[in-house]
């Protein structure tokens, strides 16, 4: 139809979402703040260029639950950022 506008929802699909960053890898400094990016992508691989997803994300440390802020940076990708208090094992969850 002419001139017609329509909506095709897109949700981002967890299979292809991405996160990378140093916040994931090993080598970060108890008391120091690190971060990691996620990267939304749909059931077919493909970025998504616009913000507003559910996600959460739930950092586990040696003693427990780390708080982390999560910002929607409105095209597709999300920065969190995470201060590790002690050195050991964390696990990082996209939830």
């Amino acid at each position: 139809i002419s001139e017609s506008h329509f909506f095709l929802p897109v949700e981002p699909d967890a299979g292809n979402t991405i996160v990378e960053g140093p916040g994931i890898e090993p080598g970060n400094v108890a008391g120091k703040e690190t971060y990691f990016k996620i990267i939304a992508r749909d059931k077919n691989g493909n970025p998504l260029a616009f913000g507003g997803d559910p996600f959460k994300v739930q950092i586990t440390g040696p003693w427990g639950e780390v708080p982390s802020q999560l910002k929607d940076n409105n095209d597709g990708t999300y920065l969190c950022t995470y201060t590790p208090m002690s050195p050991g094992h964390y696990i990082v969850r996209l939830v």
